[in-house]
């Protein structure tokens, strides 16, 4: 399953967009002032792929003020955060004008599949995002495997790893050390790899 990245694909006109912003954020909508991060990047896409698809908006702080956002940095960065998705989930991207600002929208469409975010399993729930927890990992793999005992051995592994590795991110973000930084990101990708041959030689059986 690939993304469908479109650079300066312009459907969505700025009415339509900013009485969706005045709406503010749900289960299905989230408004950020910037995002620098491809990794949290790749967690909010891998969340709502997770769940039931929806829309982030970049360059929106709330309550609600349109500050802008740079967008062609923002479309880079999610190059970067496309590598991270495993297996990657179909978006689009479009940039939107509003009051002579531009903001970047991301359309993330919902996955039958489990998508990993850097070897972490996460959802949206309501307007927050947290790992999917060993259940709901079971039942989606469910649909595309028969084997009960397997399955709940996996989505147990999936939960606790994901968890531990949220937890991880957490406390790195007071740590100044690059060394700690540069771990955390070889951890998650490390895992994200060992679960990815787990969930393939599953599904292969």
């Amino acid at each position: 399953v690939g993304s469908n990245i479109n650079r300066r694909h312009k459907t969505m006109t700025a009415e339509q967009l900013i009485e969706k912003i005045k709406q503010g954020e749900n289960e299905t909508f989230e408004l950020k002032a910037d995002i620098r991060d491809p990794l949290l990047l790749s967690k909010l896409i891998a969340s709502f792929s997770n769940n039931k698809g929806g829309q982030i908006v970049i360059g929106v702080r709330e309550p609600i003020e349109i500050v802008g956002a740079d967008t062609n940095r923002l479309l880079n960065m999610v190059e970067r955060a496309k590598t991270a998705l495993k297996p990657t989930p179909k978006f689009s991207t479009k940039v939107v004008t509003v009051d002579n600002k531009e903001l970047l929208v991301i359309d993330v469409e919902k996955s039958n599949e489990i998508v990993f975010a850097a070897g972490s399993v996460f959802q949206r729930i309501g307007e927050q995002i947290r790992p999917m927890t060993a259940e709901e990992i079971k039942v989606k793999l469910t649909k595309i495997s028969s084997d009960s005992s397997s399955l709940t051995t996996l989505a147990n592994a999936i939960e606790k790893q994901s968890q531990t590795i949220d937890e991880l991110r957490e406390e790195i973000k007071n740590s100044n050390s690059w060394k700690t930084k540069l771990r955390d990101n070889f951890i998650s990708g490390l895992i994200g790899a060992i679960l990815g041959l787990i969930l393939t030689l599953l599904l292969t059986k």
